[in-house]
């Protein structure tokens, strides 16, 4: 390997470190920014504007979801039996604390489990400015 080719964590570091500052200067700029945007769009009524290069365009989008706890208590107050059970549906889940306890008592083997164990691992990179002295 060139001398070219080697890898100089030190400036890597500095570098990564530099730029990932930059890049939070310049997203919280562009938030104010395109919030200003959206801002005069909607107090003038307008959807889009252009400038000698560019097109801006603001569409407003409505996702609606449902409180679930306060639908279920509406479907119960306006449906009954049969209609009821077709809607409305009971969720399994896993008692944590009395399967430690059934592990714990031995009336149950906890490495039957071990194919539904699911291991995340998440490598995390801060950088933090020298601190002198």
């Amino acid at each position: 390997m060139s001398r070219r080719d080697a890898f100089d964590l030190s400036k890597e570091i500095d570098s990564y470190k530099e730029n990932k500052d930059l890049e939070n200067r310049l997203k919280k700029s562009n938030t104010e920014s395109g919030n200003r945007i959206k801002a005069y769009f909607n107090e003038k009524g307008i959807t889009n504007a252009s400038s000698e290069k560019y097109t801006a365009t603001v569409t407003t989008t409505t996702k609606s979801t449902l409180n679930e706890e306060l639908a279920i208590e509406i479907i119960k107050e306006n449906l009954g039996g049969a209609l009821l059970r077709s809607v409305i549906k009971k969720k399994e889940y896993i008692d944590e604390d009395a399967l430690e306890k059934l592990v714990y008592n031995g009336d149950f083997d906890i490495t039957k489990l071990e194919k539904a164990k699911i291991d995340t691992t998440t490598q995390t990179l801060r950088i933090a400015k020298k601190k002198e002295g």
